[in-house]
């Protein structure tokens, strides 16, 4: 459900988890002391990003020799592809350990001409 926030004229703010119909269009603040009433009062959202930026040194090319920060899985996957790295990875550990059976070990981001 969401949270709404009310402000008083005294500045202070109360929060109020409701659905949108069961939202009130004013309320007392609940601040100490202060019976005031508040009115709804629009706040931006807080977004948290799911990826975080972070340097990563597999990325050395000419250009870049002690590696580059990275923004987003998207860049990384083109620079990796830009650079001749192949990213090895499965998200299912079983396929994973089969496919590793089969093929004998391998490194992550290796360069391709380098592998045998």
């Amino acid at each position: 459900m969401p949270t709404y926030v009310f402000e008083c004229p005294k500045g202070h703010h109360t929060e109020v988890v409701c659905r949108y119909d069961d939202r009130p269009p004013t309320t007392e603040c609940e601040f100490e002391g202060c019976s005031l009433e508040a009115h709804h009062v629009i706040v931006p959202t807080t977004v948290h990003p799911d990826f975080e930026p972070y340097w990563d040194n597999n990325l050395a090319d000419d250009e870049h020799p002690d590696g580059q920060m990275v923004y987003t899985r998207q860049q990384r996957a083109s620079e990796m592809r830009r650079i001749g790295l192949e990213e090895i990875g499965e998200t299912d550990y079983t396929r994973a350990r089969a496919r590793e059976r089969a093929r004998g070990p391998r490194i992550w981001s290796f360069p391709k001409e380098c592998r045998a």
